[in-house]
């Protein structure tokens, strides 16, 4: 296995010295004095919200961009009509070949063909694509081959580079192969520590990552923490005459809510061994049975969207279990939906009553971007909190991760990742079993209603007290602006009083 690594780095790296010198022969071109940036996802950039925000922010501040990456599904219009913004295909390596040979084939010869040829692929594009872009972006995972390419083609070419840690290739990799020792795990590791150090600028997902990375593999280039979530108001299309939601009204043309819809729950996925979808089936089977015994409890419609490796696997227990427990008889219906154009999923979750997140982060540091997704169409979201699990596996296994005293700390103090995003009780709530989460479930539509009033208080509160704050200073005083204050506090421990007794 070490000859054949061995073998396909160097076939790598004199494709690459070829490569090299003819670009010294081909030469720059020129980006007519606007600054320029190469964005490398290698991966479906319609399914990468946060690199197409990076685009997006870059192109409109007069930036030329450049994205390097696959185009599986369609990309929105705002990347694909910008025109700041060029979109690079990426040759992908024809996988129909290892359906067709034994496993032990895939492992000798086309595991490491795979790899040579993505990354000749990848530096072939950048060396004559992205020869004029002053930066590089890449994200990370995937780490191999992403990072020694762009490092070397960085190189070549003479850009700085910028590396946007998303989570640890290599974290995913001991999750996958149950062990940290596999030398695949290990190879990753040192290609993360070795190759992902040298940058002009990293940026993270939370403030755990950014400490605890900081520390392990010494990461003192200007780095901080980047997550905002784009706020994006919805905007539905056009409805049928009547759905399973609503109806077009005769009289107004409009369309209206059925009184006794179904709640609407919305889960996305990528159907991989960090996300447990049993914990969702579980709790649909409390809920049924509960259902059962209490007839005010909502119908729901639970969407899954995404594709991955154990969808088959997950689809087949609940489709079992739903027949045997009888799920469709009592008005809950759990089934599988795929958008090949992003829009669709944004108005999905649009129209969408809650979200669940059921996210394990394999490394404990990084954040669910579905969840994200989720903010910025307004969607209220349960997500799994695994802070405490991650935390208990990572001391248990202290001496294989390193983890000094300060890394300790940060795991304690900033460990607890998903809360950056997920604050419990404000923009939804938290779950650590099957129990907890169908209990929420159960509670779904207080929780909305007191969600959208928390809003509403927190804009309407702001406005009010920005304004009586501005009377005040005109008026030489800021009574009115105090007792204004006081009542805003009150108000707000009211609610957050009146969600614990809803929980």
């Amino acid at each position: 296995m070490s000859s054949l690594v061995q073998t396909s780095g160097a076939l790598t790296l004199f494709l690459l010295s070829t490569i090299a010198l003819v670009h010294r022969l081909h030469g720059r071109k020129s980006t007519a004095g606007k600054e320029s940036i190469a964005i490398v996802v290698l991966g479906d950039v319609g399914r990468s919200p946060r690199m197409m925000r990076h685009a997006l922010s870059f192109a409109d501040q007069q930036w030329y961009v450049s994205i390097f990456a696959y185009t599986d599904s369609k990309p929105p219009n705002a990347l694909l009509q910008h025109p700041n913004i060029k979109l690079v295909n990426l040759a992908e390596f024809p996988d129909r070949i290892s359906s067709l040979l034994p496993r032990i084939f895939f492992v000798l010869v086309i595991g490491p063909l795979k790899a040579l040829y993505l990354s000749a692929s990848l530096a072939w594009a950048l060396l004559f694509k992205a020869n004029q872009s002053s930066y590089i972006m890449v994200q990370n995972p995937p780490a191999i081959p992403t990072l020694p390419i762009v490092q070397l083609s960085r190189l070549m070419i003479g850009s700085k580079l910028i590396i946007d840690w998303h989570n640890t290739a290599y974290s995913i990799l001991a999750l996958k192969f149950r062990t940290e020792r596999h030398p695949m795990v290990r190879l990753a590791k040192w290609i993360e520590a070795k190759f992902g150090k040298h940058a002009t600028l990293h940026l993270f997902v939370t403030e755990a990552e950014k400490q605890a990375l900081s520390e392990m593999w010494n990461l003192r280039q200007s780095s901080f923490n980047y997550n905002s979530v784009l706020q994006q108001m919805f905007i539905g299309g056009e409805l049928e005459k009547e759905t399973i939601l609503s109806y077009e009204d005769p009289e107004t043309k409009t369309a209206k809510m059925k009184a006794d819809r179904p709640a609407l729950v919305v889960s996305s996925t990528s159907w991989t061994i960090d996300e447990d979808f049993s914990v969702l089936i579980d709790a649909l089977s409390m809920y049924a049975r509960s259902k059962k015994s209490q007839k005010s409890i909502p119908k729901l419609l639970c969407l899954i969207t995404g594709k991955g490796p154990l969808k088959a696997h997950y689809l087949e227990i609940i489709e079992r279990t739903s027949s045997e427990e009888g799920w469709k008889e009592l008005g809950i219906v759990c089934q599988s939906v795929w958008f090949d154009d992003p829009e669709h999923y944004r108005q999905l979750l649009g129209a969408a009553d809650l979200g669940i997140s059921l996210h394990q982060s394999s490394s404990g540091l990084d954040l669910p971007m579905k969840v994200v997704d989720m903010f910025g169409c307004r969607l209220p979201v349960c997500a799994r909190n695994f802070n405490w699990s991650v935390l208990s596996l990572l001391l248990s296994r202290a001496e294989t991760y390193h983890l000094s005293s300060h890394l300790f700390l940060v795991f304690m103090f900033y460990g607890f990742s998903i809360s950056e995003l997920v604050k419990h009780g404000q923009n939804g709530l938290v779950f650590d079993s099957a129990v907890e989460l169908s209990e929420q479930l159960k509670k779904m539509r207080c929780m909305v209603r007191f969600f959208q009033l928390m809003t509403r208080i927190s804009i309407g509160f702001s406005l009010v007290v920005v304004g009586l704050g501005l009377a005040g200073k005109r008026n030489g005083t800021n009574k009115f602006f105090k007792l204004f204050k006081i009542f805003e506090i009150i108000i707000y421990s009211y609610v957050q009083l009146d969600l614990i007794l809803i929980i």
